[in-house]
């Protein structure tokens, strides 16, 4: 087992951690900024919280020396490659994404596919805008990505993140987000759609990065707990 391999962090991961979302191909250069705002904020020395900030440093680790800014290569693996035949498709969040290819094979293991299906089941309960869906293994934040929806559709949308997620990490919770707020609403939660309560959670970070709150996940679990009791 090499030194990366101890870190047991990935890549996609690692870029989640420092705040980057899957719709992102952030530069070295905006990594390192980012790096040193977060461990500046969550050093130990400061009052910040030990595993959280080691968590920072490991992330910087991957990604200084395992990361090019081509995320195709990190969150795609080997899929379809065809070109969409009408230009920028409007499921897609991102106009600066070269990631609009489909693949119809994977369904719900792929990040494209899982976008599509939401914006397609949303449009039918009415107008859709863009929200961030957060996959909790019960410890992190895992899996994140954007995708254009509206509050009636939180149920078949939580239920399609924790299906794309769980092909990589267990799903404890799916968590939505409007872009830049600082608060998220638990929207399911092992295995049912709470997208009907009024569960909400609010963080304090230097981005809309709920999980570069170090109580966020405490406060989380906290909830968790509560709605089992």
């Amino acid at each position: 087992m090499n030194w990366l391999q101890k870190i047991a962090m990935s890549v996609p991961e690692a870029l989640g951690v420092l705040g980057f979302s899957y719709d992102e191909s952030p530069s070295i250069d905006d990594i390192q900024v980012r790096w040193k705002q977060l461990i500046f904020k969550n050093h130990p020395d400061r009052g910040g919280d030990e595993d959280f900030a080691k968590r920072i440093n490991s992330a910087w680790t991957v990604l200084k020396s395992s990361y090019t800014p081509n995320h195709n290569m990190y969150w795609r693996d080997f899929r379809d490659k065809e070109p969409q035949e009408n230009g920028f498709p409007e499921w897609q969040t991102d106009s600066r994404s070269s990631r609009n290819t489909v693949n119809e094979q994977l369904r719900r293991g792929d990040i494209n596919y899982c976008k599509r299906e939401i914006y397609e089941e949303s449009l039918e309960q009415g107008p859709v805008e863009k929200y961030t869906f957060w996959a909790y293994d019960g410890r992190y934040l895992r899996g994140s990505f954007t995708a254009k929806s509206n509050p009636e559709s939180f149920g078949i949308a939580g239920e399609i993140m924790e299906e794309w997620n769980s092909s990589s990490y267990n799903t404890e919770a799916v968590l939505v987000q409007k872009p830049g707020a600082h608060e998220v609403k638990l929207i399911r939660l092992q295995g049912e759609d709470f997208s009907g309560q009024d569960y909400w959670l609010s963080f304090y970070s230097i981005n809309s990065n709920p999980g570069n709150d170090p109580e966020f996940t405490r406060k989380l679990n906290e909830l968790i707990s509560n709605i089992g009791n």
